[in-house]
């Protein structure tokens, strides 16, 4: 068995993305760089526009540290950024310009209960300890961050955190970078929209990132303002800030039968919700119970199993396909880069576990694999939530806190007809820009690809095999 030396939650760095093929596949790759439809499929300067993200990350990080114990008695700022996303995950595309991190934070002697609703995937969080905490840090109670709703009941409200608490944070922080960058052609910018706080920077065309990491790296943040910006042309990092809610047990790949910690946070997401919705009345105090600890150790657990590569790979050439359309083309809708990653997921549960009997030839095949499961999904105008209600989860994940609802959550729910209708048009058109680079539905197993469409039966019982297992 290949061993992985990091994997999941002690794996904290930035993964060049994947691009492997079999054996035999040599003339598909050719295909693929002569594919006017897949051009820019590998990120150039991946590792320089990575390590500059560290640098911006580094100085931010100070200025978070430091205004946060200036401004709020108890706020407690964990040392590390966890990062996350395709730039975490191997599965980046077109440009290295997008990175995205957790800021995890506490606040001291905190004691939560989340509270359940009928919306799958979010959360109130209840404090325990409110009064307590309400006198002992007079800003709680200054900027609203607890809400009393029934009698010695409190919720954290996630609007009040995210705009008075956060977002004065990163300004405070910005402000103080953008005066040490004063004299150069960088300034840092910075947008909200939760749970995310983004962070961009705008670049010299000519002298580019090196550029902009020489600058940065002689920058440390002493005793006073900093803040944080955007920049274009244009390196984006996302901050999300998290609250740990609980660690769940996962497989250990390295040892048969162990298992490591895998962390489950909490992030802001305040929304407006239509009134006929059951949470709307606590649209102030959402949060979404982020899955990216599992996202990262299923795709760090891929690095070891060949056909799950091909299916990353499989998934990366449609994420280039999609970003290379332009806004007409309805493929944008069904297939973002969270679609993508769903139907990955999906594939790499339903195609290759248990993985001693289920393999995959190479990427022509995985591809059309994909693109099967793509179509089935826009056909029934339903793409299962891979995580939410999903009873194969457990040929992953024997002890998930996730997967046991009734009903799975339908992640397109929210489309119209109309949207489907011309998705099912740019679908056929993808089909026909990329002949010859899969494997046809007809040459296919039906066995194989019925596994997913039962899938699409959002109504089903809760089924857990009797046998687990492991990736």
């Amino acid at each position: 068995m290949e061993m992985l030396s990091r994997v999941g939650d002690f794996m904290n760095n930035w993964r060049t993305p994947l691009f492997n093929f079999g054996s035999n596949e040599h003339e598909l790759q050719n295909l693929i760089s002569r594919n006017e439809h897949l051009q820019n499929i590998n990120p150039a300067d991946f590792e320089e526009n990575s390590r500059t993200t560290d640098e911006i990350l580094r100085i931010v990080m100070q200025g978070i540290r430091r205004f946060a114990g200036e401004q709020f008695e108890g706020l407690v700022i964990h040392d590390q950024l966890i990062k996350f996303g395709s730039s975490r995950e191997g599965l980046k595309v077109i440009d290295a310009l997008e990175f995205d991190s957790i800021l995890v934070f506490d606040i001291n002697g905190l004691e939560l209960e989340p509270v359940l609703g009928n919306t799958l995937g979010l959360v109130r969080l209840q404090v325990n300890n409110a009064e307590e905490l309400l006198e002992k840090y007079p800003w709680i109670k200054k900027y609203g961050v607890f809400k009393q709703v029934f009698r010695n009941k409190y919720l954290i409200n996630s609007r009040n955190l995210h705009l008075k608490v956060f977002e004065s944070i990163i300004d405070k922080t910005r402000e103080l970078v953008n005066e040490m960058l004063r004299d150069t052609e960088y300034s840092f910018d910075r947008i909200a929209k939760p749970p995310t706080i983004n962070i961009r920077i705008l670049l010299n065309k000519e002298k580019g990132i090196p550029d902009l990491y020489d600058k940065l790296s002689i920058i440390t943040l002493q005793s006073e303002s900093l803040e944080a910006k955007e920049f274009k042309p244009s390196l984006d990092i996302d901050i999300v800030p998290a609250l740990l809610i609980r660690n769940d047990s996962v497989p250990d790949p390295n040892a048969r039968g162990a298992k490591m910690p895998c962390p489950v946070y909490a992030v802001m997401k305040w929304v407006n919700l239509s009134q006929d919705t059951e949470m709307a009345m606590y649209k102030d105090f959402l949060w979404r119970v982020c899955t990216s600890g599992y996202e990262r150790h299923i795709l760090d657990v891929c690095q070891t199993n060949t056909s799950q590569q091909f299916l990353i790979t499989a998934c990366r050439i449609l994420k280039t396909y999609v970003s290379n359309q332009d806004g007409t083309n309805q493929i944008h809708k069904v297939a973002t880069s969270y679609h993508l990653k769903t139907i990955c997921f999906h594939c790499i549960t339903l195609l290759t576990i248990p993985k001693d009997h289920n393999s995959l030839s190479g990427v022509k095949e995985a591809l059309g694999y994909f693109l099967s499961f793509l179509n089935l999904c826009i056909n029934s105008a339903t793409l299962p939530h891979f995580f939410h209600g999903n009873p194969c989860l457990v040929l992953m994940f024997p002890e998930c806190s996730f997967g046991e609802e009734e009903h799975i959550k339908n992640v397109y729910g929210s489309m119209s007809s109309e949207t489907f209708h011309q998705a099912k048009i740019s679908y056929n058109k993808m089909l026909r820009d990329l002949l010859g680079l899969y494997t046809d539905n007809a040459l296919l197993d039906d066995n194989r690809l019925d596994r997913f469409a039962k899938l699409l039966d959002l109504q089903h019982t809760v089924r857990k095999p009797k046998d687990a297992y492991k990736l």
